[in-house]
């Protein structure tokens, strides 16, 4: 399943509804952090998580005890890969 959210609210909602194995989540939602976002994910599904930033920060975050891959934008398809394949330990995926 690929859905598009720009709002926290959408976020949730369609979290919710369709519990995705993997979220890309911005930082900074149009009305909320995304930081904040995926705490309450993670408070209702366990969904992995990549952060998409266009700050230069670390490429791994560390959130009340959970990692999380930063890709910076434009994102790398090389670093993309990565990113996916270490968040959902899936070696099933193929890309």
């Amino acid at each position: 399943v690929v859905f598009e959210a720009v709002t926290f609210q959408e976020t949730m909602q369609l979290s919710l509804q369709h519990k995705p194995d993997l979220l890309f989540l911005d930082i900074n939602l149009l009305d909320y952090s995304g930081f904040e976002a995926a705490k309450l994910i993670h408070e209702i599904a366990d969904i992995h998580i990549i952060f998409i930033t266009a700050y230069d920060r670390d490429p791994i975050l560390t959130i009340e005890n959970r990692n999380y891959h930063c890709l910076l934008k434009p994102i790398d398809f090389f670093e993309f890969k990565n990113a996916v394949l270490q968040s959902t330990n899936n070696p099933l995926i193929s890309l």
